[in-house]
């Protein structure tokens, strides 16, 4: 048993860490489903992965939606994130992020720049998203994207909603994307 733990603790399949035990390894994002937002340009099939730039974060009660998505009771508050993602320098993704406060104490005065949240919670709050619900459709763009976006009010935009979960399948985020539709694909690689 030990040298079947071992052998998979190599491959990169489990992960020990001292004092608390051997754990499931985190997904590697660049060869899964959950690399998020892997865009390429129509005449190019070189995948791209968009910069990110925080716009916006507080503190607020949740909104309807966002708390049955996170199963939080009345009274709880959530941590808004409003971030903004660039391919090459152009805003193609608005993106409105909620994570329960109680998870994420003080995650309102993460650095705006911060290349990765999943990374960031990860090494400072020690939770790993392990899944991944998303729901993609087409429409079009609300006030805040539009702006962010420079679009026109009905410019046409794919609208993505994302829950994620811990390793016990507690919600952690709800996420809503808006992005251009006219320059980039959403491309998956199974």
């Amino acid at each position: 048993m030990r040298t079947a733990i071992s052998n998979l603790v190599r491959e990169g399949l489990l992960q020990r860490y001292q004092g608390c035990g051997t754990f499931v390894a985190s997904p590697k994002f660049e060869r899964s489903l959950l690399h998020y937002f892997r865009f390429v340009e129509r005449d190019s099939s070189e995948a791209i992965i968009p910069e990110s730039r925080i716009v916006k974060a507080r503190v607020v009660p949740p909104p309807k939606t966002v708390a049955d998505a996170l199963g939080i009771s009345a009274g709880r508050r959530v941590i808004e994130l409003t971030r903004v993602r660039l391919i090459k320098e152009v805003p193609c993704i608005y993106q409105t992020s909620f994570f329960p406060e109680r998870l994420f104490p003080g995650l309102d005065e993460v650095d705006p720049n911060v290349p990765s949240i999943y990374d960031h919670i990860r090494d400072r709050y020690g939770v790993h998203v392990m899944q991944v619900e998303e729901y993609l459709t087409a429409g079009l763009p609300d006030p805040q994207a539009q702006q962010f976006l420079g679009l026109e009010k009905f410019f046409p935009v794919i609208i993505i909603e994302r829950k994620t979960f811990t390793v016990r399948e507690v919600p952690m985020e709800f996420r809503r994307s808006v992005g251009r539709a006219d320059r980039y694909y959403y491309r998956v690689r199974l």
